[in-house]
């Protein structure tokens, strides 16, 4: 008897995309809304929601890259190793940008 291949459901790629889909839904409605509302020109909220789509494009020139190089457990091990030193990086910069700060500074970082 041959085993069959294991197969993921198509409903839990809905969980791997919605991330993206906040993005795009951020990007095209809810930060031009703010910056008109703010007195910035539609044009200047126009160039700023291209710049933010304009990512996509890299995600869709970037998906056979990905498909054809690495293996997945090695695409994974990648990612959490450069978000952990992202992480890392921006807690040492918010530590290094509070030292030189005066002490209320402080109590309303260490407050949020």
């Amino acid at each position: 008897m041959q085993d069959q291949p294991v197969r993921s459901k198509p409903f839990l790629y809905f969980f791997l995309v919605l991330p993206y889909d906040i993005n795009i839904g951020l990007v095209s409605v809810a930060l031009p809304f703010v910056l008109v509302r703010e007195g910035f020109s539609v044009a200047t909220a126009a160039s700023v929601v291209a710049v933010g789509l304009a990512v996509n494009l890299w995600r869709f020139a970037g998906a056979p890259l990905v498909d054809l190089t690495l293996s997945l457990r090695r695409w994974y091990s990648l990612g959490l190793g450069v978000s952990s030193v992202s992480l890392l990086l921006l807690g040492l910069l918010a530590l290094r940008w509070l030292r030189g700060r005066p002490m209320l500074v402080r109590q309303e970082a260490e407050f949020i």
